[in-house]
């Protein structure tokens, strides 16, 4: 299991490691919140499945999420083991070596035989809850947690922004005198 928390964890770095910096300081700002949208979803979720899985309508998308129930459960437990060690390793460090110091305390603590369950059921249902309300906050454009960025090693990009009015096409050569407003012939 410890394994798959440390793959699932590096797949997440991988494809969406500001999502995951994110879910950190959804945690920070909103411990309660993430912690009931995490419960909520895991209690609604299945039994939205389950009321789906009556209708002949319902039943391939009932039969989709309870499937994918199992991907989600891992993706929560991967990013609540970033966090853990997010707390460990403070943000202008490394990401992966906050992800290896939060999935050893995992590792650990799965070791203990009660410990794991509870571990792997209610830390699960946290990062559940820090990826719902993380997401909500990129949604809604809330972006009051700075996230930090680290440095890139010379790959810095300049800010794109919107030009300030309207945008000037560039002289053409050999163009004529033919304007935007003019009428172009064909010939």
């Amino acid at each position: 299991m410890s394994v798959s928390i440390l793959v699932a964890g590096l797949l997440v770095l991988l494809f969406a490691p500001r999502g995951a910096d994110r879910a950190s300081a959804a945690v920070h700002s909103s411990l309660v919140a993430s912690a009931g949208w995490g419960l909520l979803s895991t209690i609604v979720v299945p039994i939205v499945a389950v009321a789906l899985a009556a209708t002949i309508l319902g039943l391939p998308l009932a039969l989709a999420l309870l499937l994918g129930l199992g991907l989600i459960w891992l993706t929560g437990l991967a990013v609540a083991t970033y966090v853990v060690g997010r707390l460990v390793v403070r943000p202008p460090r490394s990401r992966v070596g906050a992800l290896f110091a939060g999935w050893g305390i995992g590792a650990a603590i799965g070791l203990v035989p009660f410990l794991n369950l509870v571990w792997w059921t209610l830390g699960a249902v946290f990062g559940i809850g820090t990826i719902i309300v993380a997401s909500w906050r990129v949604r809604s454009g809330r972006t009051d947690e700075p996230v930090p960025r680290p440095d890139r090693g010379g790959r810095h990009r300049a800010a794109r922004r919107p030009p300030d009015g309207p945008v000037q096409l560039p002289d053409v050569v050999g163009a004529g005198d033919v304007t935007a407003d003019a009428p172009v012939s064909e010939d």
